[in-house]
């Protein structure tokens, strides 16, 4: 994502500084207009009143991530009856997964927490998009990496814009 969102501004002249920060602080970061834009963002109707939307350039796919020794598979929101989903606040979920009531869903501020609650029992799994995840674990906490496995099965595959504020 970075490096596609990279190259396209690169091309226009313009250079892009990254700054990877919690998602609530980087949509509020973006709708004040203290960031210009946000590289990877699920369209929702809300949003559409406070943010512009490129065309859709990537897709991501929303995985459950586990523990390695773990064989579970997803075979859709009824394969995770009476589980604990660690979810972080403010991310565009389906309606579908938001709704559901066959699991419950716990907020941690960010993947990395939710990844150690997994570990430490009070989660079941977390979710998030595969390449972020991937990434995140691999810049932040690289001891983390051989301890993950990511269901072959995705929860959604979801369209990518890059965002800025409105006026």
């Amino acid at each position: 994502m970075v490096e596609i969102v990279r190259a396209a501004f690169e091309s226009q002249g313009y250079e892009l500084e990254m700054k990877f920060i919690p998602w609530a602080q980087a949509i509020s970061g973006v709708r004040s207009r203290k960031y210009d834009v946000l590289i990877a963002v699920w369209w929702t109707e809300e949003r559409t009143e406070t943010l512009r939307y490129s065309d859709m350039y990537l897709q991501n796919q929303i995985k459950i991530i586990k523990r390695i020794d773990d064989d579970f598979e997803c075979e859709g929101l009824e394969s995770l009856t009476g589980k604990n989903i660690g979810v972080i606040p403010d991310y565009a979920y389906s309606e579908q997964f938001l709704n559901a009531s066959n699991f419950e869903r716990i907020e941690t501020n960010n993947l990395l927490n939710n990844l150690l609650k997994v570990d430490a029992g009070r989660l079941d799994y977390t979710v998030e998009d595969e390449l972020v995840a991937r990434t995140k674990i691999a810049t932040e906490a690289p001891e983390l990496k051989s301890k993950r496995a990511y269901t072959k099965n995705a929860l959604s595959t979801n369209d990518l814009h890059v965002t800025s504020a409105l006026n």
